[in-house]
């Protein structure tokens, strides 16, 4: 039975743990009429058994379309008797096998057709310096991939993960440009973040000043100076704010800074920073935005602080499945 105080997380657990025993017990008549009665006992009761469907129709996606070619292991064959399991280990098995995918997606980082596009990339909780031709230097955050093209005329990154900080050597009569989605970004000696979300495209200045361009063949653009950032959106609008310049390399210390950013934004870099896979219910997180410093390194303490001003909840399915509810 439910306390009458029961918060939102604690109801969410409660139909996770219904949701565990159903699929051990389908057919079970008596166990889906509580469930039935339970959930209409109270909408939020109903809220918090839909999130739980949401979850498992997630974690169905999180199944890859194609497996990827593997050598055959050199194996001995063995030959064991067939066995019938009992449904609670049927489920046990089904669970462990779950676990095993998602353990083996975190292991191998960026995905796979990224690498192979990238000439530089990083893992989960990874960040690293990468030293130029040109005398450049780009900072990789967590979980990044880049691009480098430097030919006579110009130097071009492409951003295509993740996010990134650039000291730029000065060097005039070859442009430095970073393409990221839509927008490119453009200086001649100058350091500047630039971050690519699902959707939208960040560029803070911290030094020099940067021209943003919704895309490379636009000739208008705007100019930013120190601390100044623009976002672009997938329709090729661009905002503009202001923000302190120490906050585009905020990540090479461990620290997410967020000034009027999209809390799924935040997630997303979050994300990028924990070992495990992060959740979010529901997906539709327009118009919620934050402003905060978060410790990354504290991935679940920071989650919650970043949906704390929605009543959201932070819940972790295991050690690396963190569920964000909103």
């Amino acid at each position: 039975m439910m306390s009458a105080n029961a918060t939102q997380d604690d109801l969410v657990k409660h139909a996770a743990s219904l949701w565990v025993l159903l699929q051990d017990n389908p057919d079970d008549p008596e166990f889906s009429a509580h469930i039935d009665r339970w959930r209409q006992a109270d909408p939020s009761h109903d809220a918090a058994w839909q999130e739980v469907c949401d979850l498992d129709q997630l974690f169905n996606q999180l199944q890859p379309t194609a497996p990827l070619p593997r050598p055959q292991p050199r194996i001995r064959q063995r030959h064991f008797a067939p066995t019938t399991q009992p449904k609670r280990r049927r489920g046990l098995m089904i669970g462990l096998a779950t676990a095993a995918a998602i353990s083996l997606a975190v292991y191998l980082g960026p995905d796979v057709f990224t690498q192979f596009q990238a000439d530089e990339f990083t893992g989960r909780s990874e960040t690293r310096a990468v030293a130029l031709a040109d005398g450049s230097t780009v900072h990789l955050g967590a979980d990044s991939a880049i691009t480098v093209d430097l030919s006579t005329s110009e130097r071009h990154i492409s951003l295509l993960k993740g996010e990134a900080f650039f000291e730029v050597a000065h060097e005039p009569s070859r442009p430095f440009r970073v393409t990221s989605g839509s927008v490119s970004a453009t200086a001649l000696g100058t350091s500047f973040l630039v971050q690519n979300f699902d959707e939208d495209n960040e560029v803070l200045v911290s030094t020099g000043t940067v021209l943003v361009r919704k895309d490379a063949s636009t000739s208008a653009g705007q100019t930013l100076s120190p601390g100044q950032w623009a976002r672009a959106d997938t329709n090729g609008d661009i905002k503009t704010g202001q923000r302190t310049p120490e906050a585009a390399t905020a990540f090479l210390h461990d620290r997410l800074v967020a000034t009027d950013q999209p809390v799924a934004h935040a997630l997303q870099s979050l994300q990028r920073n924990f070992n495990g896979k992060v959740i979010i219910l529901p997906t539709d997180l327009k118009g919620k935005n934050i402003t905060g410093v978060y410790d990354v390194t504290r991935p679940v303490a920071a989650a919650r602080a970043m949906v704390q001003p929605f009543d959201g909840s932070v819940w972790m399915l295991s050690n690396w499945v963190m569920v964000v509810s909103l």
